[in-house]
């Protein structure tokens, strides 16, 4: 039997947060292990996600070994793109937070908006258009930058061994954030769910 190799997941509003695993049971796991060598890429979109004011939403966070190729989204303030017909927060109020092992753009440390009050991870889009981020692998930049349309991508082809987060903030304190979608595409080593993070990339089992 061929084994599966690849996974594309597309998910409109409110999808479970896990991907399922196709696997093959003559894989030869074996003892019950699930940190076994799970070779496969896996693209994942959400599409149509609405956040609320002052609030977070994780969109992924899997605990594994692997490669990120690369994150795409998009995020738009256009007049009647909410169910309600109302105008959504510009984008540039979005702060993105993407986590691979100990590496993230901004720090993993929170840091404080003293307009809305509350702390957020990452690195805001406004930050990321004021610096003008070179289009380049290993930061966040900005594809299309207007006052109501935002597409910022995050070139990958970096290796994490253990940990893989991506989550959003909306920092508008009143009005809610509208994301058309956002894509992730990764090639996944090892499957660490459910226990130690120990084991490293392929071919280097133990070990940070």
């Amino acid at each position: 039997m061929d084994e599966p190799d690849g996974i594309t997941e597309i998910i409109d509003q409110e999808p479970p947060m896990e991907i399922p695993l196709l696997i093959d049971p003559m894989m030869g796991l074996g003892h019950g292990r699930a940190d076994q060598a799970d070779l496969r890429d896996i693209t994942f979109r959400r599409r149509k996600l609405i956040i609320e004011p002052k609030s977070t939403l994780t969109i992924l966070d899997e605990r594994e070994s692997g490669e990120l190729n690369y994150l795409l989204i998009k995020a738009t303030a256009d007049s009647g793109d909410l169910p309600d017909g109302t105008t959504p927060a510009n984008p540039e109020d979005m702060a993105v937070f993407l986590q691979l092992d100990g590496f993230a753009q901004g720090g993993l440390e929170g840091h404080y908006d003293s307009a809305t009050a509350m702390s957020f991870q990452g690195i805001t889009l406004k930050e990321v258009s004021d610096l003008g981020m070179p289009e380049q692998y290993g930061n966040f930049f900005l594809k299309q930058d207007t006052a109501t349309l935002k597409v910022a991508m995050f070139r990958g082809l970096r290796p994490y061994r253990h940990r893989i987060r991506f989550k959003v903030t909306n920092l508008n304190a009143t009005t809610k954030m509208f994301i058309e979608f956002c894509e992730i595409s990764r090639r996944r080593y090892t499957n660490l769910d459910g226990h130690s993070n120990a084991r490293g990339l392929l071919g280097q089992p133990y070990g940070f």
